[in-house]
């Protein structure tokens, strides 16, 4: 989400999905279509495929005469992401990636808060004593139900809405690994 979907970004996602048994990126080409998607997806907020990915317009949105309206995209949720990032020194203004994308992030967006997931999984990978492993555990399962697990398939849904497109199956796939996380605890 926070690159255009080059070769190597489109080959990355299916390889990942391919290693947990999952084909549903097969067939997805890269490409000028794909990539034009990726600008609707992400940044004309009026074409029919946006959504805005943060967690506060999403948690916050709502259906008006058939028409999904997103909430603002600043909200206690968001400061809280940014409260948790800093207690674990995570700084999501480091991510890297497609530099209009990478400057409108907020700390409650979707590539965020699961850019945060996968540093604390790594940290607990890395840890060299069980307790600092066990913290990282437990912080990301408290943000992962608190946060991105509270909204992610609701977001999931609302891209599927506009079309099962590449992007509606990375949130819709990143949705059910984290709920297959989260069921094997």
């Amino acid at each position: 989400m926070l690159n255009e979907p080059t070769e190597q970004v489109v080959q990355d996602v299916r390889r990942v999905a391919e290693a947990l048994g999952d084909t549903r990126f097969d067939g997805v080409e890269p490409g000028a279509p794909l990539t034009q998607r990726y600008y609707d997806r992400f940044f004309v907020s009026a074409s029919p495929f946006f959504v805005p990915l943060s967690e506060s317009s999403v948690r916050g949105a709502f259906d008006e005469d058939g028409r999904t309206v997103y909430a603002s995209t600043h909200s206690s949720k968001g400061d809280h992401a940014f409260l948790c990032y800093e207690a674990a020194g995570f700084d999501y203004r480091a991510l890297g990636g497609f530099e209009p994308a990478v400057k409108a992030l907020k700390p409650d967006s979707l590539a965020c808060e699961l850019a945060f997931l996968a540093a604390l999984g790594f940290h607990a990978a890395q840890a060299d004593d069980e307790a600092c492993a066990c913290a990282s555990i437990r912080l990301f399962e408290e943000f992962a139900r608190e946060h991105v697990g509270a909204w992610i398939s609701q977001a999931a849904r609302c891209l599927a809405a506009a079309d099962d497109d590449f992007y509606a199956r990375v949130v819709a796939f990143a949705a059910e690994t984290l709920q297959a996380l989260a069921a094997r605890r």
